[in-house]
């Protein structure tokens, strides 16, 4: 039972390599802090029995919204601050909040950050996601692109101002948001491509026309 349990924790611990852990162990790699809006994804494993005059069908699992004082709710214990703490202080709060509940929690917190997708999507709107997650992965939850947009021109707006140009390199290697540096509160706009058709070159046609008969009627007058 023993060397089993050994073999569950380790293959927990590759699992969950690039976020913080706490329990058996620290990993610190993360270092990312809360923002109000953002998401905290919480996954506990009790590798060992509950106490037995504690509540043994306690479950934590879950996303878990943060709200605009920077507070999470989290069953039996209330709200909880987590705004401006890294993955590994939550994961550490949580762990002694529920100290009296369970005996050597193995607890994973994962940030999900705040990205909306807008313009040619088939489902624009906000979303939470896990930073370590790929450019493909939020596009499909958006829905995918629409027939008619211009994929080559997806780029990241920040606070109002582009700050990432022309995605479509790492959408197609499965770049995760984190390595193109996209962070909470970013929006990702997709264009809409638009055709040259008949008609854009019969408007082009009659603009230029015009501007020529405003010319001739000018030199006439002269």
């Amino acid at each position: 039972m023993r060397r089993l349990s050994i073999w569950v924790i380790g293959f927990i611990w590759i699992g969950t390599a690039g976020f913080a852990v706490s329990g058996l162990g620290q990993y610190t790699q993360v270092t990312e802090k809360f923002l109000p809006g953002d998401a905290v994804r919480i996954q506990v494993w009790q590798l060992w029995e509950s106490k037995p005059d504690r509540n043994p069908m306690i479950n934590l699992n879950g996303d878990y919204s943060i709200n605009s004082r920077g507070y999470i709710r989290l069953p039996f214990v209330g709200l909880v601050r987590v705004v401006g703490k890294t993955p590994t202080q939550v994961a550490e709060i949580i762990r002694t909040k529920y100290s009296a509940y369970l005996k050597e929690p193995f607890i994973v917190v994962r940030p999900l950050i705040r990205v909306s997708m807008r313009g040619a999507f088939n489902k624009p709107g906000s979303y939470r996601i896990d930073p370590e997650s790929s450019l493909w992965e939020l596009v499909e939850m958006a829905g995918g692109v629409t027939n008619n947009c211009n994929i080559k021109k997806l780029a990241v707006y920040r606070e109002g101002r582009k700050v990432i140009d022309n995605l479509l390199e790492s959408f197609e290697k499965g770049y995760s948001l984190k390595d193109i540096n996209i962070q909470s509160g970013d929006q990702i706009f997709a264009p809409v491509h638009r055709p040259f058709t008949i008609r854009t070159v019969l408007s082009y046609a009659n603009f230029a026309a015009t501007l020529a008969l405003l010319y001739l009627r000018l030199e006439n007058r002269w």
